[in-house]
């Protein structure tokens, strides 16, 4: 008799834990999903990007950051269409919405993340534009040369 009421309590802890087991991870499901979340942001007239939000890059053993700015789009897929003209402007037109519409340090990056066939490349497919504000405009750093973010409107 004392060897059953073992078992059933062992196996009522076994349930008991596989049903916690299955509510976590429906809630880890639940965080994720929220995670990969995007607003959409109108970078002009006729155009919007799925913006993914912000993050900080730390380095210096901590003491310094960098803001990323993350979108997706499908302009991009590999390493040389960095150079496409239409990319660029992409990253620029995000950069410009961004700055009328949120608060932002005097510097950070715009980083674009590829899309193809509505799966994310992640390997080797983010870009980034750095930028700086000099207290009156944006400007971007392009090959090492700084331009004004107007210069591409």
């Amino acid at each position: 008799m004392k060897k059953t009421l073992q078992v059933l309590l062992i196996t009522s802890i076994i349930i008991a834990c596989g049903d916690e087991n299955s509510k976590n991870a429906e809630r880890s499901s639940e965080i994720e999903s929220q995670q990969t979340d995007f607003l959409w942001l109108q970078i002009s007239e006729n155009d919007s990007v799925k913006f993914k939000g912000f993050s900080f890059r730390y380095f210096n053993q901590g003491k310094d950051s960098v803001l990323f700015a993350h979108y997706v789009t499908d302009l991009y897929s590999s390493f040389e269409d960095s150079k496409n003209p239409l990319f660029r402007k992409q990253s620029i037109q995000v950069l410009d919405a961004l700055s009328k519409n949120a608060k932002l340090p005097d510097s950070m990056y715009v980083q674009a993340v590829g899309e193809q066939s509505g799966a994310f490349i992640k390997t080797g497919s983010n870009f980034n534009i750095y930028s700086g504000f000099d207290g009156n405009e944006w400007s971007v750093s392009i090959d090492g040369k700084w331009f004004s973010i107007t210069d591409f409107k």
